[in-house]
């Protein structure tokens, strides 16, 4: 018997079912089997069925996918049978690839040309992954055939084409290769078959004994050939309900949204009623009158409705600036109704990711719901691999045989949390520190680099660990090399108290390499490989013992990983083997199709899912983002591996037809609200982006009809005053996330005080001195200033919002005040977007190469400044001591190149340093004064007092002066000509120091040693109070700009400089842009795209507010008083 309940209504169903189970058993101990097309759905309809049933439980119900339920009942009913999974499948699909008899046959020239071409020649990680990518796309068009073209896979197994082509002819041949005529695998004396070939094999007695009396199908949107045929011979065997979320043509649906969004529901609805035997009386609700959602709805169902008095709220199209300002409305929304509607709760409430971007989307959604208030959300149908860290450390563990055992590589591995806690002595900045030292870079040993520049055992993991052993036991107070069999050694020193943790990275670090390296070399079967691995995560991979709700569920996750590791070597067949690549590409993907139960719904928070993971599930308000132009649906992109295009069926679903469907259960499962929004302005032009065909579908069907559409055009930013977001204009409702009112008062501060300037003829203050004119946070004058710019509030919402602020410190480093007035523009991006000065040593996988002698700078520099602390300047050989002393060890660090690149700059390095001896000549060992840091050999310690920069804000300057010989601050370049941002070092490092009473009153001047030549720079002597002023004019810029402003020093001091017919200073700027051959500073940092930005509006007094004690240039300025 097959009874069919059709109606688009799941809360109806979800009744009728409840009904239906109660009915029919005797007692709440009856077992009852529900099969739905996924966990969330499941997870639905027992919370339904809670609701709806006598019992007000869900007893002994159990909810099954349709294929696992089938694949049980097979197995149970015949013990010889086994079905054949996508891991089987792809597994004896892959053995074929690897065969090189059947790829070197004529029919197999196609497959062989993608897994095996010419530029891959013994490339076999490459050649796995190819192999690997085929047979996981080959092995999912077998399971479909399967499914909708049995007729397909029946003329192969009689050795027929039905298509007469070469894509046909060599998938055939890797058909029969794995199956006989009966399309079988005979195997460990078990008969491998396609589910529903296996059901077929089964006699009508042997089914019906392990069927139940009745079994319930809830939510399937479409019917296969395969899946149509087993229904027709289920309903003789047992009891089967069928509950059919479709709209039912024959009911009066309107025809054009089933045109859009529903082309294949007839086809589905006419197999279904053939199918029936009976069908459940479903009565229409009486004539809508209440929004347009409501009669849109029973549009679709056929029902009648009032056009008349219809309310515009229920559908409601959205369009926004960008990603995070749709979701930050869709927020907005949430709370909104949550503040209105005390009924509602946060589980009443679905966000829908639609379209590509849904990483994008889900990643904004966490950010922005956490700010808006915490609302709580859970992902539906959120698998293992996502957002979790053990997933992570074995996705870097199974990545690292792969790789060259670069730094940031075996580093990545060996830090990461769950692996990092396997060492008990780890000590992660140390490891850091000791890869630094050592000069470890790339390859597991020297082997790694045979046949090429490397000759020397430098650089790799093997010598940079022997390194760090020798220095455990020797002293390296000199730079003496320890001789061994393979070759020099320079040890690296550990001091007494990190012995142990030496050892342990050590121990660690060869393991892992090792293992790893073994691991690289194997050809197993994939029941060997799932055992090795597993081993593997098991050494290396732990849960992390932080807080005990952590390592519970980090030990729950390895407990499912070692599940489905362990099930993986039994899907192994034929036991054909295969190498580590394709092992644990075929583990990751078994990882990544696991869900957790978190995948389901959840009873305290807003459902966020993609749409088929919660179609037909009724939600009060619905959001779907991500509904712009040519993101949803997805595209009708033509498969040409796909045989089945070769003569399309009626009940073909596409992937566009598969997300129309999804769009349509979307429309009806929305209870109250639908609010469809976009991205509908482009983020570099501006231009207008159209919305998803389905939106502009949905808007004609709406207008045809005479339904109100609304149309919701969000601004750029959630603290817009003139769009109604806090003055009670009902167009775009109430802002209320926590930070918008804060935005829109200072807003419309700045707005209003501009205002109020303009008017006067006056120059706006900076920032920093409005705010102690205010009085900084008293109430009565906020509360004047909220009223006299429109916002109204109250004294008490005031004092509420402004708590008691608290002073923050901000570093700053010397070498960010240089970068700020080379070049303001990226000095500014570089300390707001917290950039750092130096590389991140985690990252630094390569060595120097000979590019030019400039790029060793720093460390020529630095080696001659410690020949300056040490006396040994201006007494000749320095060029000499470099080549035996440093030269060695920084080639060992990876400073300087080695092989052939080192024989060419070597030379050069050299003859520079000889120039900067001589140009310095004798002298005495020089000052270097340390700006609250700690101390190295040859340094002075100071102390510079915080500088408040206002009532909450002080800067705390850091870092280490250049060398001071007497009054003269020594720079070294190995530039052949001199320019004024060499002596920026000095130039800073005079104005800290005069602003300190007891430095301040100096003439000092910056001596640059260029390669052949010298320059001298002049400064201004300063008071404190002066050189203070100075400080802060620079700070408070940096800190607090107003704006982002071009003034790059090389411009400003070609500008200041000129003598006869002087150019604007904007003129001499865009010329400077236009030079292809300019190498400004400007043209380095964050700020890729700096075109756009132009002169500030009072350049002279900034540069002369910069520049006061350089002394060159502050006479130049002077000549250019009221120029711009």
């Amino acid at each position: 018997m097959f009874k069919l309940y059709a109606w688009p209504d799941a809360e109806v169903l979800v009744r009728e079912l409840a009904y239906e189970i109660d009915a029919s058993r005797v007692d709440v101990f009856e077992d009852v089997h529900v099969l739905t097309p996924n966990q969330t759905l499941g997870g639905f309809l027992e919370l339904g069925l809670a609701r709806h049933s006598r019992s007000q439980i869900a007893a002994n119900v159990t909810f099954s996918r349709l294929e696992s339920y089938l694949t049980k009942l097979l197995e149970k009913a015949d013990e010889r049978l086994r079905v054949l999974n996508s891991d089987m499948l792809q597994s004896l699909v892959l053995s074929v690839l690897n065969d090189q008899d059947f790829l070197e046959s004529p029919e197999a020239r196609d497959p062989r040309m993608y897994v095996e071409p010419a530029e891959l020649d013994g490339l076999d990680i490459a050649r796995e992954t190819r192999a690997f990518q085929l047979s996981s796309k080959v092995a999912g068009l077998f399971t479909d055939y399967a499914w909708s073209r049995p007729e397909l896979l029946e003329a192969w197994s009689e050795g027929r084409l039905l298509y007469d082509d070469e894509t046909e002819r060599w998938q055939r041949a890797i058909w029969r290769r794995i199956f006989d005529h009966e399309q079988a695998i005979e195997a460990h004396s078990k008969r491998y078959v396609f589910l529903f070939n296996g059901l077929a094999l089964l006699s009508d007695d042997a089914l019906r004994k392990v069927l139940p009396k009745r079994l319930y199908f809830f939510g399937f949107p479409h019917l296969s050939a395969s899946y149509h045929a087993f229904l027709e011979r289920l309903k003789r065997l047992s009891d089967v309900h069928y509950f059919c979320l479709l709209p039912d043509p024959e009911s009066g649906s309107d025809d054009k949204a089933l045109h859009y969004w529903g082309p294949k529901v007839a086809v589905t609805m006419s197999a279904l009623h053939k199918l029936a035997d009976t069908m459940a009386p479903f009565e229409g609700s009486p004539p809508i009158e209440s929004d347009s959602l409501s009669a849109l709805q029973a549009l679709i169902r056929g029902e009648e409705f009032y056009a008349s008095s219809l309310a515009p709220e229920g559908v409601i199209l959205a369009k926004t600036t960008g990603i995070k300002r749709e979701v930050e409305v869709v927020a907005n929304a949430i709370w909104t109704r949550l503040s209105k509607d005390q009924s509602l709760f946060l589980s009443d409430f679905a966000v829908v990711i639609a379209g590509q971007k849904s990483a994008e989307y889900l990643a904004q959604i966490e950010t922005v719901f956490r700010s808006f208030h915490d609302l709580r959300f859970s992902v539906a149908g959120r698998r293992t691999h996502e957002q979790s860290r053990i997933f992570g450390a074995i996705q870097a563990l199974f990545e690292l045989p792969l790789g060259e055992f670069s730094r940031s590589q075996v580093l990545g591995c060996l830090l990461h949390p769950n692996i990092q806690i396997q060492c008990p002595d780890a000590n992660a900045e140390a490891w850091l520190t000791w890869c630094e030292k050592t000069g470890i870079f790339h390859g597991h040993s020297h082997e790694a680099h045979a046949g090429t520049y490397i000759q020397k055992d430098i650089y790799n993991w093997d010598q940079g660990l022997r390194r760090l052993a020798l220095g455990s036991f020797l002293r390296a107070t000199t730079d003496e090399l320890f001789e061994a069999d393979r070759g020099d050694y320079l040890p690296e020193e550990v001091d007494q108290s990190g012995i142990g943790a030496a050892s342990a990275f050590n121990l660690f670090a060869r393991s892992l390499i090792n293992d790893a390296l073994w691991l690289s070399e194997k050809k197993l079967s994939l029941k060997q490989w799932s055992q090795l691995l597993l081993e593997f995560v098991e050494i290396y991979v732990g849960a992390d013992r932080a807080d005990m709700d952590t390592y519970q569920s980090e030990r729950g996750e390895l407990t499912l990983v070692g599940m489905v590791l362990a099930r993986l070597g039994e899907q192994d067949v034929n036991e054909s083997k295969i190498g580590y690549r394709s092992a644990t590409l075929m583990a990751l993907a078994a990882l990544e199709r696991v869900q957790t139960r978190a995948g389901r719904l959840a009873l305290d928070a807003v459902c966020v899912a993609e749409p088929s993971t919660i179609q037909g599930i009724s939600f009060q308000h619905i959001f779907v983002l991500g509904l712009g132009e040519g993101e949803f649906p997805s595209s009708f992109l033509p498969e040409p591996l796909d045989l089945r295009e070769r003569e399309p069926k009626p009940h073909d679903v596409t992937p566009n037809l598969r997300d129309r469907l999804a769009f349509l259960h979307l429309i009806l499962a929305a209870r109250k609200s639908l609010t469809l929004s976009w991205v509908s302005k482009d983020a570099t032009t501006g231009d207008e982006l159209e919305p998803a065909s389905v939106v502009s579908e949905l808007e004609h069907i709406m207008r045809t009809n005479r339904f109100d559409v609304v149309v919701e055009d969000h601004p750029l930013r959630r603290f817009n005053v003139e769009c109604g977001y806090f003055s009670g204009n009902k167009s775009l409702g109430q802002n209320h996330h926590p930070e918008a009112y804060r935005e829109a008062v200072l807003a419309r501060l700045h707005a209003d005080l501009h205002a109020h300037f303009v008017s006067k003829a006056q120059v706006m203050p900076p920032v920093w001195q409005l705010t102690r004119a205010l009085g900084d946070g008293e109430i009565n004058t906020l509360f004047w200033l909220n009223r006299k710019i429109g916002l109204h509030t109250s004294r008490a919402q005031i004092a509420h919002e402004e708590p008691r602020r608290k002073v923050k410190r901000v570093r700053v480093s010397l070498s960010r005040i240089k970068a700020f007035l080379l070049s303001p523009l990226q000095g500014i991006a570089k300390h707001h977007l917290g950039f750092i000065d130096d590389d991140d040593p985690v990252l630094q996988d390569r060595e120097s190469f000979g590019n030019a002698v400039w790029g060793y700078t720093v460390l020529m520099r630095d080696f001659f400044i410690q020949e300056m602390v040490a006396g040994r300047v201006g007494q000749g050989g320095v060029a000499q001591r470099f080549a035996q002393v440093k030269d060695f060890k920084a080639e060992v660090l990876g400073e300087l190149p080695t092989g052939v690149f080192r024989d060419m700059d070597l030379p050069r390095i050299q003859s520079v340093l000889e120039g900067w001896e001589s140009g310095v000549g004798p002298m005495q060992p020089p000052v270097i004064y340390s700006i609250n840091e700690e101390v190295s050999d040859g340094q002075t310690r100071i102390e510079f007092p915080p500088i408040p920069l206002q009532k909450d804000l002080e800067i705390e300057i850091f870092g280490v002066l250049p060398p001071l010989d007497g009054a003269r601050f020594l720079q070294f370049a190995t530039a052949s000509s001199s320019k004024i941002k060499y002596a920026m070092d000095a130039y800073v490092a005079h104005v800290v120091l005069s602003a300190m009473p007891e430095f301040c009153g100096t003439h000092r001047t910056a001596f640059v040693q260029l390669a052949e030549k010298n320059q001298t720079y002049q400064f201004t002597p300063l008071s404190s109070s002066e050189a203070m002023e100075i400080l802060l004019n620079i700070l408070r810029d940096l800190v607090e700009p107003e704006e982002g402003y071009m003034m790059p020093l090389e411009v400003v001091e070609k500008w200041a400089d000129q003598k006869r017919n002087p150019k604007p200073f904007s003129k001499l700027l865009e010329d400077d842009k236009n030079d292809i051959y300019s190498r400004n500073t400007y043209t380095y940092g964050p700020i890729k795209d700096y075109r756009p930005y132009g002169p500030p509006s009072d350049l002279h007094g900034r540069a002369q507010r910069y520049f006061a004690a350089l002394n060159h240039l502050n006479e130049a300025l002077s000549r250019r008083q009221g120029d711009q």
